[in-house]
């Protein structure tokens, strides 16, 4: 599935709501030293009002096409990014936030998967199938993501490579947690940023890749 946008999915009035419960949980609660986030698991404990409503709002259509009429939501929690300059940070940490950010969301288990690659093994091929291949009865995903401020750039925003969830395996990792070359360099050439505005839905692959 390609990556796509849902424009003004949710209603000004619950993206207000949903920011005013999530203010002051996100108040105390510190950021994570990488990847510079805030979580907040099980909204619907905290808001099940304004979060079931934001549930029912979302744009369900042509998910069962993917997903068969059986799916389920499997998680639904919030995620703040704190929008990080590298040039800022510290000698070396750019590169260590860099190789962190990139991931895939399922499954998710296979970003700990330190992957050495040697030279003779056909590392130059992105499409190469090391052990971080995604099985082929691994459940498929779709990622909805609710925009609940402006996303762009400055602000964090969610950046992707399109199609990427076709390679079938997740970005390839030397043990000591640093991207393979080749996989850094792929990233980097075909990441997009997903620009929106508050309300939107981002709807993709939870096995493309992202930071």
């Amino acid at each position: 599935m390609n990556a796509h946008i849902v424009a003004a999915a949710i209603p000004p009035d619950l993206v207000a709501d949903a920011l005013a419960a999530l203010t002051p949980t996100l108040a105390t609660t510190p950021y994570e030293q990488l990847p510079f986030t805030k979580r907040v698991l099980d909204v619907l404990d905290l808001d099940p009002v304004t979060f079931g409503a934001i549930l029912a709002a979302l744009p369900l259509d042509g998910i069962a096409t993917l997903l068969g009429s059986a799916f389920r939501i499997g998680s639904f929690h919030a995620h703040a990014a704190l929008p990080v300059d590298l040039a800022s940070l510290p000698p070396g940490a750019a590169a260590d936030y860099a190789d962190y950010a990139v991931h895939i969301d399922y499954p998710f288990w296979l970003d700990d998967v330190a992957d050495a690659v040697d030279d003779d093994n056909n590392n130059n091929n992105i499409a190469a199938e090391p052990r971080a291949t995604i099985h082929p009865s691994a459940a498929l995903t779709v990622q909805m993501l609710v925009m609940l401020t402006e996303f762009k750039p400055s602000t964090g925003a969610t950046r992707l490579v399109p199609g990427s969830s076709d390679l079938r395996r997740a970005p390839r990792r030397a043990p000591s947690g640093a991207l393979h070359d080749n996989d850094a360099a792929f990233f980097a050439s075909g990441a997009e940023d997903m620009v929106g505005s508050p309300g939107d839905v981002l709807v993709y692959s939870g096995q493309d890749w992202q930071s």
